[in-house]
């Protein structure tokens, strides 16, 4: 953990953060490939649940104490997390409009008979919920337009209970362990059964799960209290039961077991003083690290692109680019579909440096007034 500041930072989490919003990026990058034979691939959806620990436990560390102190209100909390979040998904969603107009006259113009403009998942009647970021609630039971942005949908609401909670007093502190370690799981499971991969059918209760167990974390201050020898050795075997954990729970109808294991891994890995933790700190996983939410909100918008691109290059050279008559999976063969994911992998990322410049940071200062309180703020350290 970083000292250099009152304002806890810990960037072998960062780090992480990165790696896993990487992770669930290949997931989403559809193609026939190598990547795809991978579990820690094929089963990347899981790490959205580290996201949430994650978040529970670094927003805890940062704004627990001053919410039931007064400190920080909870209207000023709310803005925050709001600025935080709410540019680069305004702007992903006018871009998927705005493509969505794009396509639908050169589709035209060259009689392809692709599908209707704005329906399906890009229906103009799924916009409203979008905007008012509530797609984690079920009202469509669908992911829409641009899908992944559902666990920030989930992450916001699940902000403002926390905020609302931990500002009314020990009693309502306590109603909220009740409700995301007792009460979440439990509906999760009447719903779903033991599988956690709930998104735009209740995604919330999967955020109230894994962010509150990252609240608990820091309600124990395990991360801190823990000896530091306990932290050093343990990171190996930590990671090595993530990924023994990602590769077999869907398999094996554990996942629901997900914020429990990357609670362990938070709260070794916060300290930051193993040999992992030091690989970790190398500057590529950091910059990682730096344009995780970017990472993740722009992934598949390049993927689409990707297979618009792919679908005009086939019908003009005759090539076949894809595996499948319907265009579902890139790569006639598994290296020409490694060849998609590396490109595919590289634009997301050099996109996403330029919306972390050009939309997150610029979007966070304007929504937030351009003052110095503000900068403090926005640092990197509440990237979260």
């Amino acid at each position: 953990m970083s000292s250099s500041s009152a304002r806890p930072y810990y960037p072998t989490l960062d780090s992480l953060r990165g790696i896993c919003a990487v992770l669930v990026a290949l997931f989403h990058l559809r193609a026939n490939s190598h990547f795809e034979l991978l579990p820690l691939v094929r089963n990347g959806w899981l790490f959205v649940d580290f996201f949430f620990v994650l978040s529970g436990f670094v927003i805890a560390e940062n704004y627990r104490g001053r919410l039931s102190t007064g400190e920080v209100t909870i209207r000023r909390f709310i803005w925050l997390r709001l600025a935080r979040l709410y540019p680069l998904h305004l702007f992903m969603l006018l871009m998927f409009i705005a493509t969505e107009y794009a396509l639908s006259a050169v589709h035209a113009a060259m009689r392809s008979g692709v599908r209707e403009p704005f329906t399906g998942s890009r229906s103009l009647d799924l916009l409203p919920e979008n905007l008012l970021l509530l797609q984690s609630f079920g009202f469509s039971g669908m992911l829409s337009w641009n899908g992944p942005a559902w666990s920030i949908s989930a992450e916001f609401w699940t902000y403002c209970l926390f905020a609302l909670l931990f500002a009314a007093g020990a009693l309502s502190r306590a109603a909220w362990f009740a409700l995301c370690l007792a009460g979440a799981p439990l509906a999760i499971f009447a719903l779903h059964g033991p599988s956690i991969a709930l998104e735009a059918d209740g995604g919330i209760l999967r955020c109230l799960f894994g962010f509150g167990a990252g609240v608990l974390l820091s309600r124990l201050r395990w991360p801190q209290s823990l000896p530091q020898s306990v932290c050093t050795y343990g990171e190996l075997p930590v990671a090595l039961l993530m990924l023994a954990f990602v590769n077999y729970a869907p398999g094996w109808d554990l996942t629901l077991a997900a914020p429990m294991i990357f609670a362990a891994v938070v709260t070794v890995f916060a300290q930051g003083s193993g040999p992992l933790s030091r690989h970790l700190g190398g500057e590529i996983f950091l910059f990682l690290g730096m344009l995780s939410y970017s990472i993740y909100m722009v992934h598949i918008y390049v993927h689409a692109r990707f297979k618009n691109a792919g679908v005009l290059a086939e019908k003009f050279t005759g090539v076949p680019l894809f595996l499948d008559a319907e265009r579902a999976l890139f790569g006639a063969t598994l290296w020409a579909g490694d060849i998609f994911v590396a490109a595919m992998l590289i634009t997301t990322i050099a996109v996403s440096f330029a919306t972390w410049k050009l939309i997150e940071k610029p979007g966070q200062a304007v929504m937030l007034g351009v003052n110095k309180k503000s900068s403090r703020t926005v640092s990197r350290g509440s990237s979260n």
